[in-house]
């Protein structure tokens, strides 16, 4: 599939990721981009790599990804959680869609809700 966005969880008191098996999203599904891209420029720019984050970038010893991750603010997460919302949630019967909207949104939901916590993107 080759190098894309993936988001995951990551702990700003602990320096690490958190639970990197299940708090991570793979957003290189041509589908589900495509999906979200019907619904938000501003997530179209966020994955196209035109929208600068404004969180500190990690340093390669912390990065998941080729590089410096980048991590967002606490603007970027309402941001994102507000533009999520734009996006009608994909009918139960698209298993994959609903699945990987229901996830971002959790990923997302928590690290704007946790004062400790943010998204970083990485490429892998």
């Amino acid at each position: 599939m080759g190098l894309g966005p993936h988001l995951y969880l990551f702990d700003l008191r602990g320096n690490l990721p958190v639970d990197p098996e299940h708090a991570h999203q793979d957003m290189t599904n041509a589908a589900f981009l495509n999906y979200l891209y019907e619904h938000s420029s501003w997530i179209t720019q966020l994955f196209t790599y035109e929208l600068p984050l404004n969180g500190p970038s990690l340093d390669e010893g912390h990065s998941w990804g080729e590089g410096q991750d980048e991590s967002f603010s606490k603007d970027d997460l309402q941001q994102f959680l507000a533009e999520l919302r734009k996006v009608p949630r994909p009918q139960d019967d698209d298993v994959f869609l609903a699945w990987n909207y229901d996830q971002l949104m959790r990923l997302v939901t928590v690290a704007v809700t946790n004062p400790h916590l943010t998204l970083t993107r990485a490429v892998l």
